[in-house]
């Protein structure tokens, strides 16, 4: 025994040796935090767009992924790749979100590389790792089988990309065909990634045309045409022309109407995502007024600061160390401006939570790039300034680990327990035909499960008023005055989810004559 533990602590010292002592930390993390996913992806209950997404276009061919009338619940990439993996695997929760999985992967590879690239060995790597990989809201999509998460990592790969192309001594095609590649993926797995794609490749165009080098500014700009755009226009096009064929603007109704309401809706997600935090539970006054000022004062306040830092790098002469905080600054100053300016002229509605989820990992990212520059610059200063931000952030998604619920879908946490009580009573008292009544909400995931576990003495469920007439109520927390009005019975009240599964009382003897 004494033998086999000199041998792990030597392993450990040679894995701290070879990596580093922070890098190594960083990657347990991200080892944990998968770990975590895995667990979720197997235990959680299906959520209403995911049952959605199945019951639209995934119960027959594969061709139906392509050839449906457009929906913008139907991100093509990752709905095909959901297609096989059910095709192999069966349909379980856990099948269907292995696709969610794979990208899980690649984006902590993407983030770790990141962090290595901004701070090498330095303590600053994990603060990136935890900054970047722990925010509770964008965990979820890397549970949920929605495509959000990965478009993410097929982003955060494109980023990894540009930052090795605009760091590197000569402009690297290779670099260039990878970043428009990952690019092109990411805005095939979900749509609302066209911003943040277009974004990040204008910024390294006009990174790598700011500082040509030794090569002339039409050589850059014909490479970059040739080896980014190119692969990422010719992709998204074969693969996104059939599905858009058909869409609409109505097709792209989801959104907010302000900024504000997008940052709201981000804050929210991502310090709120845990009901039983210990900031919310002891000061919830105090929470909310930090939730509230993040929201109307300090993200506008540092979005601004990140945009000005990025025009004076952009326009001045500087070192190549500079080139990371440029190209990620730029990166996401281009991205709300292309969003802001889609919004003013063709009134797209802005990104609101799911759908802006790459803000969450841009504008940290923002901030990190920072420390990267020069010593002694201005730039680096900037940095310093920025890291307490970086630190707040993480002091606040690290006690929000949480394996039970998402936060967009939280009533859907407990609605396959649901469906296994509905069928134990259905059996026991041998009933041959069961109506499912109750809160819209649970109509996708109800007939998802009443598919997948062959509840064939269920009638299909179809969306209807909370108070319709049904066999079993499950409400939402919003429809609990349900239960008084129909006088029914509750089976169960859960606390995660906090819907109720009810069914109505029995009449007394006396009123049934």
């Amino acid at each position: 025994m004494h033998d086999r533990y000199q041998a792990f602590l030597g392993f450990l010292g040679m894995v701290r040796t070879k990596a580093g002592f922070w890098r190594t930390l960083s990657a347990l993390y991200l080892v944990c935090l998968f770990v975590l996913i895995m667990v979720r992806a197997g235990t959680q209950s299906i959520t209403a767009d995911e049952a959605l997404n199945y019951n639209s276009f995934l119960r027959d061919s594969i061709g139906q992924v392509f050839t449906s009338h457009y929906d913008a619940n139907n991100h093509v990439l990752h709905t095909a790749l959901c297609w096989l993996s059910i095709y192999f695997f069966g349909l379980t929760e856990f099948a269907f979100r292995i696709p969610i999985l794979a990208g899980s992967i690649l984006f902590f590879y993407a983030v770790f590389q990141l962090a290595s690239i901004l701070f090498e060995r330095q303590y600053f790597h994990l603060i990136a790792t935890l900054a970047l990989a722990g925010n509770p809201y964008v965990l979820d999509f890397f549970t949920v089988a929605r495509g959000y998460g990965l478009a993410l990592a097929f982003l955060a790969l494109a980023l990894l990309a540009a930052v090795r192309s605009a760091s590197a001594g000569e402009v690297s095609r290779k670099h260039l065909f990878r970043a428009g590649l990952w690019s092109s993926l990411s805005v095939m797995s979900n749509l609302a990634f066209l911003f943040p794609a277009a974004g990040l490749l204008i910024a390294l165009m006009l990174v790598l045309l700011r500082f040509p080098g030794q090569q002339k500014r039409s050589v850059i700009a014909l490479a970059v045409i040739d080896s980014t755009w190119g692969p990422f226009l010719v992709l998204s096009f074969l693969v996104l022309v059939m599905p858009l064929l058909t869409a609409t603007p109505d097709s792209f109704h989801f959104g907010a109407k302000r900024w504000h309401e997008t940052i709201a809706s981000l804050v929210t997600g991502s310090f709120f995502h845990n009901l039983e935090i210990p900031l919310l539970s002891s000061w919830p006054a105090f929470f909310w007024y930090v939730c509230d000022k993040t929201t109307a004062t300090y993200v506008p306040a540092l979005a601004g600061a990140i945009f000005v830092a990025a025009m004076v790098l952009l326009f001045r002469p500087g070192s190549r160390q500079n080139f990371v905080p440029l190209l990620v600054s730029l990166a996401l100053s281009l991205t709300v401006a292309l969003v802001w300016l889609v919004h003013s002229l063709a009134h797209v509605k802005l990104p609101v939570m799911r759908t802006g989820i790459y803000f969450l990992f841009l504008f940290p990212l923002a901030l990190l790039s920072f420390l990267a520059g020069e010593r002694k610059s201005l730039t680096r200063r900037l940095g310093w300034a920025f890291l307490p931000v970086v630190v707040f952030l993480v002091l606040l998604y690290v006690p929000q680990s949480n394996a039970k619920a998402t936060f967009d879908w939280r009533y859907d946490a407990s609605t396959r327990k649901f469906t296994e009580a509905i069928e134990l009573v259905r059996n026991y008292t041998a009933s041959p035909n069961v109506r499912m009544g109750g809160s819209w909400l649970f109509e996708p995931a109800l007939n998802f499960y009443r598919v997948k576990n062959h509840y064939d003495h269920w009638q299909p469920i179809i969306r209807q008023k909370a108070t319709d007439p049904a066999d079993f109520y499950i409400l939402t927390n919003t429809d609990r005055e349900t239960v008084k009005a129909l006088n029914l019975r509750v089976l169960f009240d859960d606390p995660v989810s906090q819907s109720i599964l009810a069914v109505p009382m029995p009449i007394p003897p006396a009123e049934a004559k």
